[in-house]
């Protein structure tokens, strides 16, 4: 079966954009009032915000992050074992690709599966799996943007999709990202995110 989306063309710099008399766009995750500003004035467009079709049962939970890499992952694997007995699947989704293989050799989960964003097709078969009844799937940011993961009833009566971020994303919309895995089209989820006083993307008046 071929591929839904095809691309016509493509615009490598942003200045052509206001060469058309026309434009328009569409994102679930903005970022923050700056990234607003920068749409409103670098492309001279409004922006309208579209209510949700569903009401968010997506809870939100910012936790203490472990001062060492190491406790960082005792944590992670305590909270994967506490979501996964109650027959949740739960998602991890690492800053880096260095710190999510790290964590694959470091903590013992077998049963494991990855999105790392190296091998589509391996993947996609994660993505299909990732919303089974106690599937542990172990990630990058690869799976923050435009990943929908399924779920099956046994899930959702479960509580629905946990994610775990434990260390700062690169920006806010990354983070919003990641954590906009969880509770989709009024779904039950939940998101923990460790954080630091040193964090700049913390807002959470954001995920509300």
């Amino acid at each position: 079966p071929r591929s839904p989306s095809v691309l016509f063309g493509q615009i490598t710099h942003h200045d052509y954009f206001n060469l058309y008399r026309k434009i328009a766009g569409l994102t679930g995750t903005i970022g923050t009032k700056n990234d607003e500003k920068l749409l409103k004035e670098g492309y001279n467009v409004d922006i309208i915000k579209v209510p949700r079709h569903y009401e968010s049962q997506n809870h939100i939970y910012l936790k203490k992050r472990p001062d060492s890499l190491s406790k960082i992952f005792s944590s992670v694997k305590r909270e994967i074992e506490k979501e996964t007995e109650k027959g949740r699947p739960v998602l991890v989704i690492w800053n880096t690709l260095d710190n999510a293989e790290k964590f694959m050799n470091e903590i013992e989960f077998p049963l494991a599966q990855r999105i790392f964003g190296i091998h589509p097709k391996a993947d996609s078969y994660s993505i299909k799996l990732a919303g089974r009844s106690g599937c542990i799937t172990i990630a990058t940011l690869a799976a923050g943007r435009g990943v929908d993961i399924k779920l099956e009833q046994k899930s959702i009566d479960a509580g629905g999709l946990h994610v775990i971020i434990p260390l700062n994303m690169m920006n806010q919309r990354s983070l919003e990202q990641a954590a906009g895995r969880a509770g989709r089209q009024g779904q039950p989820g939940s998101v923990s995110i460790f954080i630091s006083e040193d964090d700049k993307f913390i807002e959470q008046s954001k995920f509300k």
